[in-house]
């Protein structure tokens, strides 16, 4: 009878965390979808939109499509990484060279959104065996966490070093308010997200800092947040370099 409990009680946490699942995902898809749909019709039925205003719509369409590629490859890493499918292509890499193209398309999106990146890539780094897609995936989930939760000051800086020959740190810091010491660990669990303002709705699924440390994990290497010198905070990713 305890074994046949226990059973039933698994399949209902089961049920209940997949139902959660599919209605987080579901809410975060409704607003880049009626954004896309929204201006879509006004390119299309408004003939004599302006020049700026098509641009700043097409804006919109791009940016929404972006949220909504990384809100599906964050579910998917999810169920990969709970049923233990998440996999690891580790390929040879010299990093400054990857660096320099994902530092472009990442000032492109943020710009996009009305942010600038100040990048601080050190300077003959040293090849190191990586899953390239994994590591963008986990670094652009803190870019937009940074971009998700500033509202003022919009920069977000984006550091690269190898620490005593040995560890290889990925640092995405911003000026957003300071998370508090105790918020620190939580911000990685699925779904977990901080309440600012009761009054004002934040978007996010609450998906990518899980993802960060899952991705992390799977590279035997550690990440965490600590505040930022002069207000702000900083994400920290280190994998070894060998």
């Amino acid at each position: 009878v305890t074994i046949l409990f226990v059973m039933i009680s698994g399949q209902i946490t089961a049920r209940n965390r997949q139902r959660r699942f599919l209605a987080h995902v579901s809410h975060e898809l409704r607003t880049p979808v009626t954004k896309i749909k929204l201006f879509a019709e006004t390119l299309r039925n408004e003939r004599s939109v302006s020049a700026e205003k098509e641009t700043e719509y097409l804006d919109e369409i791009l940016h929404s499509s972006d949220y909504m590629s990384n809100l599906i490859e964050n579910s998917l890493n999810l169920v990969r990484s709970e049923e233990n499918r998440l996999q690891v292509n580790r390929r040879k890499t010299e990093l400054n060279t990857w660096l320099v193209d994902f530092e472009e398309r990442i000032r492109k999106d943020l710009t996009r959104s009305g942010f600038s990146l100040n990048s601080i890539l050190q300077k003959d780094l040293p090849d190191v065996e990586i899953d390239r897609e994994l590591l963008e995936t986990a670094i652009r989930n803190l870019v937009e966490n940074a971009v998700i939760y500033t509202e003022k000051d919009k920069e977000v800086e984006l550091e690269v070093k190898v620490i005593d020959d040995k560890l290889l740190r990925f640092s995405v810091c911003d000026r957003n308010l300071e998370i508090a010491g105790n918020e620190r660990k939580k911000i990685f669990r699925k779904f977990y997200r901080i309440d600012r303002n009761e009054s004002e709705a934040i978007a996010g699924a609450g998906l990518g800092l899980s993802i960060v440390k899952e991705i992390v994990r799977s590279h035997r290497g550690k990440v965490w947040c600590a505040p930022r010198e002069g207000g702000g905070n900083c994400f920290h990713i280190e994998i070894a370099v060998k």
